[in-house]
């Protein structure tokens, strides 16, 4: 499933670069330019970050990453 039309970034593609040690929203927009053009995304990939991290992780994110 893509996560980011603009710059068709899918689901995998985000999982693959947290495994890669992408583990913020700017690590993510930086890797895959994933919200970077509209913005319309950012809450999804948010979510799907958080989902690849993990409870754990997730609820250790600080706002906005």
């Amino acid at each position: 499933m893509y996560v980011c039309i603009c710059n068709a970034v899918t689901e995998n593609e985000l999982r693959d670069a947290v495994r890669d040690g992408a583990v913020t929203l700017s690590a993510l927009q930086d890797t895959l330019k994933v919200s970077t053009c509209c913005g319309a995304c950012s809450e999804n990939v948010s979510d799907c970050l958080a989902h690849a991290l993990g409870p754990a992780a997730g609820a250790a994110l600080p706002q906005g990453a």
